[in-house]
């Protein structure tokens, strides 16, 4: 089980490379190409977030616990997509 000071270590020091390599919608889960590899990692990553939220039946008005939510792109798709409220929650210490 992770510490405190090793969740806070993973989304303060490594998020710009993150962003970087996961661009601003990806998050630690895969991407779904569902074998189309001409999509970009931005279309494949909202392709996964569709996918999630077709599967769980958010829709408009739906309430959204997106827990170990990292950086937030799930709850970010569901709110601006799907017209849900979401609260994303993570258990790390901010500094700064």
């Amino acid at each position: 089980m992770a510490e405190s000071k090793d969740l806070d270590f993973t989304y303060t020091t490594i998020d710009k490379i993150f962003r970087l390599s996961m661009g601003e919608t990806g998050d630690y889960s895969g991407a779904k190409y569902d074998g189309n590899f001409s999509m970009t990692l931005e279309e494949a990553q909202r392709a996964k977030h569709k996918f999630i939220a077709d599967s769980l039946g958010i829709t408009a008005g739906s309430r959204v616990l997106d827990m170990a939510c990292g950086w937030g792109p799930f709850s970010k798709y569901v709110t601006s997509e799907r017209g849900a409220s979401s609260f994303g929650l993570n258990i790390v210490e901010r500094t700064g």
